[in-house]
């Protein structure tokens, strides 16, 4: 079995007798997030800031949902006065 070396921002991914396969970014959570998203997606999909809007007809696992990967751009709601 290899073994994984961790710094900072990269992984080193080795394998056996010390062979280095590899050296890549480790990704955020939003960006795991979206690449999972990437493997089933709605039949509608849309774009709010960071967040993906997903839509689909009949059943599934994901349809009418939000996946929130950062801010969602809009402002908030000003106050009435009373």
């Amino acid at each position: 079995m290899g073994r994984r070396l961790r710094s900072r921002d990269l992984t080193v991914v080795g394998g056996p007798g010390g062979k280095q396969f590899g050296v890549v970014p480790e990704p955020s959570i939003p960006e795991l997030e979206e690449m999972a998203a990437l493997g089933w997606q709605a039949g509608e999909q849309s774009r709010l800031g960071g967040w993906l809007l997903r839509a689909a007809e009949g059943f599934t696992g994901r349809a009418n949902s939000t996946l929130p990967l950062g801010e969602p751009g809009l402002g908030r709601p000003r106050r009435r006065p009373a």
